[in-house]
């Protein structure tokens, strides 16, 4: 025959009880946050406990009862057959099963406890008696002992000696590795940023220009022109790609540009490419050309090819600026924004050139730091490894004493 128990509670507390600490250590026995406790207090039957024998009911049951909560206890009766009778404790027989299991366990749980700790004495008297017994010899004879007072200053100025130097040993060489460990990530950092070198912006574009224009409109300024210097220019184009080819190449780019501009000048009744100078427009985009490629760009067209996408962007927006009145900086001749997108081409170029020499600089300036950062490392860790040495030698030195004491 199989007893189950299950522990019911309706949200009833026993009177006088306050009801916070009720949920509070209800919330404690359940090991749930207390937040979470007053939803068994809202009236519904629960189950605080089930599937319990008789005896893990009782000291379940007597835990509710103690922080003043009304439960009822249901018993399941199973016999051979698994079919089973429900029963109820009154709350009269509930106490008094309570109160005899409690004695009980009372004097179970005291001689254990009292069992335990002469257990733990026992164990301590033995480990200490062990202990004594291997730190002094086996014999009482003054032999293992230093001979005079002498002797045994003698050894006490030695040992102090020998912790002193132990002690300054140990704390040098933490201070060195931790030098050592500085100073290497001080020259990982200068090599990680002597590595990089800043991508500058973009080319300019239409928009840049037209943007240029409306503040030059509202401010009336006009910026200053910029020189440059292409002497030698054409080696580098020269000495790398076959010449035929390049040539073939530059006339397609420019045709694009050239039936750019006329679209432009159509629309706003200025000169065209034509009467301007064909070759002489396009000379003049070449000669930047292969000044970036030069000193900067990667790509040997890639003037012609921004300057197409320049004149295109200015060709679709011709008939917005024909409706401008005269003498407006937003109205301005073909040449003239021309001649702005390559001043400004040059001066990104002139603007890399100085930014990749302060790189140059920085680069060699880090890896000086770097090289002396790493040599201090080297000493360093160095030193750390005589003292470590003194460690081991003094180490070694501490148990050879203890041996020749033992011995003697």
């Amino acid at each position: 025959m199989t007893i189950l128990c299950k522990i019911l509670f309706k949200g009833e507390i026993e009177e006088g009880f306050n009801k916070g600490e009720v949920i509070k250590n209800l919330a404690d026995i359940l090991g749930v946050d207390a937040s979470k406790a007053p939803v068994l207090f809202t009236g519904r039957t629960v189950s605080l406990a089930k599937d319990l024998n008789e005896e893990e009911m009782l000291k379940k049951a007597s835990q509710f009862m103690a922080i003043g909560l009304k439960i009822d206890i249901k018993k399941e009766v199973f016999d051979s057959t698994q079919t089973s009778t429900q029963e109820s404790f009154s709350k009269e027989e509930l106490t008094k099963k309570i109160s005899s299991v409690g004695k009980k366990i009372f004097n179970k749980e005291t001689l254990k406890s009292f069992t335990e700790q002469a257990e733990k004495i026992k164990d301590a008297s033995v480990n200490f008696s062990k202990r004594s017994s291997s730190e002094v010899p086996s014999n009482d004879t003054d032999e293992n002992l230093p001979k005079n007072a002498s002797d045994k200053k003698s050894i006490n100025w030695q040992n102090k000696y020998f912790s002193i130097v132990t002690s300054f040993s140990f704390f040098v060489a933490t201070i060195a590795i931790i030098s050592s460990i500085t100073f290497s990530s001080s020259t990982l950092m200068g090599h990680l940023n002597s590595s990089k070198i800043e991508e500058s912006s973009g080319l300019p574009t239409y928009e840049d220009l037209k943007g240029s224009l409306e503040q030059k409109e509202l401010s009336r300024y006009e910026p200053a022109d910029a020189e440059y210097d292409t002497s030698d220019s054409e080696a580098k184009i020269k000495n790398e790609i076959n010449r035929k080819d390049y040539i073939e190449k530059i006339n397609s780019y420019f045709i694009d540009v050239e039936k750019n501009i006329n679209s432009y000048a159509k629309i706003l009744s200025q000169q065209s490419v034509k009467e301007y100078g064909s070759e002489r427009l396009k000379d003049n985009i070449q000669r930047y050309n292969e000044f970036g490629y030069k000193y900067y760009q990667a790509d040997k067209y890639e003037v012609w090819k921004s300057i197409i996408q320049f004149t295109d962007n200015m060709s679709n927006d011709a008939g917005d600026v024909s409706e401008l009145k005269d003498g407006d900086y937003r109205k301005q001749e073909w040449e003239v924004t021309i001649s702005w997108f390559l001043d400004k081409y040059e001066q990104k170029v002139q603007n890399h050139q100085k930014e990749q020499q302060n790189i140059d600089e920085e680069t060699v300036r880090l890896k000086q730091e770097s090289s002396e950062a790493l040599l201090y490392a080297l000493y360093s860790f160095a030193i750390f490894m005589v003292f470590t040495l003194i460690l081991t030698l003094l180490r070694i030195e501490k148990n050879t004493r203890g041996d020749s004491l033992t011995t003697r």
